[in-house]
This record gives structure tokens, sequence and C-alpha cells, in this order.
């Protein structure tokens, strides 16, 4: 997979809009709709990454890449595994009453035994710990990642670049306050090149048998003649 930079991107938008490049204000605008529009791209598993986390004050700062986490695996500092459950929210509104008898064995062969998972919930930036996650030295985290160019923004995959010039011009339309069939027909040249990346996109990650599943269902709308006859 191919990735360009997203001011190349918003360069590329800004000739077919017809506004100047040099029009930093409406570039920075696009880069905001551009970083809106890639909200709702599809992913796959060749966008997973695994990294690790290390807590401070019972917070671990969110890799600068991630879309959204998949699983989170705490540890103390033996590297014994710590059970861990997920909470909605940043404060517990009431008391965990269950009990996950855990025991792991640490560099003394002293038995740990840890009764309670750890309580943790995550905002934009960073995953919180309970205050139960005072053990925890450390995670690793899977997650769904944007590549992200020296500048830390992300990198563009060059499938996705029509469907974001159209996003680009669909809005500028609306910011220009163009007569309504025209933001009308740029919503929907928009939804039609998003509708194909999205197929393309899913249609990568299929593996063969799959496909075959696909041909032979489309098949079977085929109509059987005999081809001896023409």
């Amino acid at each position: 997979m191919q990735y360009v930079s997203l001011d190349s991107v918003v360069d590329e938008a800004m000739l077919v809009v017809g506004k100047d490049n040099e029009n930093e204000l409406l570039k920075n605008i696009a880069r905001q709709w551009v970083w809106r529009a890639m909200q709702d791209f599809p992913v796959t598993e060749d966008e997973i990454k695994v990294c690790r986390l290390y807590p401070k004050n019972l917070i671990m700062k969110k890799p600068d890449d991630m879309r959204w986490h998949l699983e989170l695996a705490m540890f103390d500092s033996a590297g014994n595994f710590i059970p861990s459950v997920y909470h909605a929210g940043k404060k517990r509104i009431y008391p965990d009453m269950r009990v996950y008898p855990y025991s792991a064995n640490n560099s003394t062969e002293d038995t740990v035994i840890y009764n309670i998972p750890v309580d943790y919930s995550s905002d934009q930036f960073s995953f919180i710990l309970g205050s139960n996650g005072t053990d925890v030295a450390y995670a690793d985290v899977r997650y769904y990642a944007y590549p992200i160019d020296s500048q830390g923004l992300p990198m563009i995959d060059e499938n996705a670049v029509q469907t974001l010039i159209y996003y680009i011009r669909f809005n500028a339309s609306m910011r220009n306050n163009e007569n309504q069939s025209q933001i009308q027909l740029n919503r929907e040249m928009y939804q039609v090149e998003a509708d194909r990346y999205r197929a393309k996109k899913k249609a990568a990650t299929l593996n063969n048998d799959e496909r075959k599943k696909i041909a032979a269902i489309r098949n079977r709308m085929l109509p059987n003649f005999n081809r001896s006859q023409f």
C-alpha cells in the first residue's frame, strides 16, 4: 500500500476547487476536512500495530498514530499478567463486587494474587487506570494505526486521494454558499467515490476462498444457456 502526504492532497484539491494554493486559511480548513473524512475510512489488518505503554500517575498516553484500540494487556514489574476490565467514563459509579482470582509467581518465587481486575477507561489522548492499578508497570496495546509523517500528520492511502478531493470540494461548495443543486451534485460525487474506495479496500482483504464464493454467487445470476447454439 502506497501513501502520500496530507499536504499534497490539499494542494491538489485546491486546484480542483479553483483556489489559490497560497490561501493558507482555506488550506488549513481543508486539512481539517481531510481529517474528518478519514474517520469514516475502513481499516484492514495491515494497519494493526502493537506497542508498549508505561503509566505515570495512573495515566498512559496513547500512541500518536492510534485510531482505536483493540486489546490492552497489563503487567507488573516482574512481567506477571494483571487482569483488567474496561469501563466507559473516568469515574467509578458502583463498587466492583466481582472477584477474579489470578495468581502468578514473581522473581523471588513468591505467589502474587490479583483478586480484582484493574479498571481502566480512556479519553481522546490517554488510558486512565483505576485506583487499583498501582501495581501496573507497563501495558501492551494492540490498535489500528494511522501512518504518520515526520510532522505527526496522517499519511493518506493513495487510493483515497480522489475521495478526499471530492469531500473537500463538497465542503467548499457549502462554505461558498453555492446553489443547492451544485452542493447536492458535489455531495453525490463524494458519496460515489467514497463507496468505490470502501469496496476496493474491502476487496483487498479477501482471501481466495472468499473471492471464489463471491464469484460463485455472481455466476448463479447468469442465465444457463447452451453455448453450442451460438
